[in-house]
């Protein structure tokens, strides 16, 4: 119980960072805050697997992991966070947002293939 707590919050705050990065960053330094979010988004990626190869990591953690997905793209696709600047003004927040969209698919993918390896390891 206290470790998917843990990981509750772990999720939460990778969010967070992000969100007050993204005000921070999104219009002068896009390209930064792309580069960072790649990197601790594959970081945060080995983490998920290393925590769900020893036990199964619950749904509901990922549940939560997506409220933090949901939060970062509304608050990108409703114009709360200015777009960022330059010639193609708009790009660098769109593709922000795709790949926070493919972080969260790729670590709902991984998640569903831990699930399905730990059920045939139970039967």
């Amino acid at each position: 119980m206290k470790d998917k707590i843990l990981h509750i919050i772990i999720a939460y705050v990778f969010h967070i960072v992000f969100i007050v990065m993204s005000f921070a960053m999104m219009q002068h330094y896009h390209d930064a805050l792309l580069l960072a979010f790649i990197v601790l988004g594959i970081l945060y990626l080995i983490y998920w697997i290393m925590c769900n190869r020893k036990s199964y990591m619950p749904w509901n953690v990922y549940g939560h992991f997506g409220v933090g997905v949901v939060v970062q793209v509304l608050l990108n696709t409703c114009g709360i966070v200015s777009e960022d600047g330059g010639l193609f003004s708009g790009l660098g927040q769109f593709f922000y947002v795709v790949f926070v969209v493919i972080h969260a698919v790729l670590v709902g993918l991984t998640n569903l293939i831990l699930y399905v390896i730990h059920k045939k390891r139970k039967c």
